[in-house]
């Protein structure tokens, strides 16, 4: 039996045995997991925000010691933070987190625990307070403005961006093993940019810029059909396909290293 906000108007929360379950929390509401508790919902959880505007309207926060364990396929979608305390664990199996606020300077911190599918789908910006973040699978910034961590951030799958980021003089690694990848920076400057996997990547843009060294250790990657800009190193060791565009190396106050490992421009 399930006792929610249908029963009684004081609980900020609605509940559905379904396929999926889900969990719905009321606006201006927070999700928040005790210290040492686990919270593994073995469904899909909503906490909207969009309310008074208030820093927890939407939020998700574990306390010190806590867990969030989620489960393959599962979907959740917070309208605020996402913050994990000292000690506090998630586990996101390959479920998808979407954060949604339309609000400012919301905070992900997951203690630097990998997400597996990352979107950002809202009218407001977030900071990603981690030295570095792990995505196994994709990030898709939908919408908003993202700040991205002053670490490493590392991609598994593609990257879309139809928002905007700010590199934060932060490396982006795409570590994608196989198959075929995107790679949208969507207007957006990168800062430092490498491929180390053994995946296939084909830039969606026309034009893009990186504002300092651009690596493609291994695996295979697309040029943009346009300009790419380039503002320090460029070094090919693998695969590299020009795709007819032009390579601009912006770098004017230092030397520039230009590496083709027998690739053609």
């Amino acid at each position: 039996t399930i006792w929610d906000s249908s029963d009684d108007a004081d609980i900020p929360y609605t509940a559905l045995s379904g396929s999926p379950d889900t969990l719905d929390l009321a606006v201006d509401t927070k999700l928040l997991v005790w210290s040492s508790k686990e919270f593994a919902p073995a469904g899909d959880v909503t906490a909207p925000g969009g309310g008074a505007g208030a820093s927890y309207d939407g939020s998700f926060e574990a306390l010190s010691n806590a867990s969030f364990t989620t489960s393959p396929g599962e979907e959740h979608i917070f309208g605020g933070s996402f913050e994990f305390g000292s000690g506090a664990n998630f586990d996101g199996s390959t479920a998808t987190i979407t954060l949604s606020t339309v609000d400012s300077a919301r905070v992900v911190d997951t203690n630097e625990a990998a997400f597996h599918n990352l979107v950002f789908d809202g009218s407001g910006s977030w900071v990603m307070d981690d030295t570095s973040v792990t995505i196994g699978n994709n990030l898709f910034i939908e919408d908003g403005a993202v700040t991205f961590t002053t670490g490493t951030t590392s991609i598994g799958g593609s990257l879309t961006n139809s928002g905007s980021f700010t590199a934060n003089n932060g490396l982006l690694s795409f570590t994608a093993t196989s198959g075929a990848k995107s790679v949208e920076f969507g207007g957006s400057d990168a800062a430092a940019v490498e491929f180390i996997g053994d995946a296939a990547w084909t830039f969606l843009d026309t034009i893009a810029t990186t504002t300092d060294s651009f690596l493609v250790a291994t695996g295979t990657v697309t040029l943009p059909s346009g300009t790419l800009a380039v503002g320090a190193d460029f070094v090919v060791l693998d695969g590299l396909t020009a795709n007819g565009g032009e390579l601009k190396l912006t770098q004017d106050s230092a030397t520039t290293t230009l590496t083709l490992s027998n690739n053609d421009l």
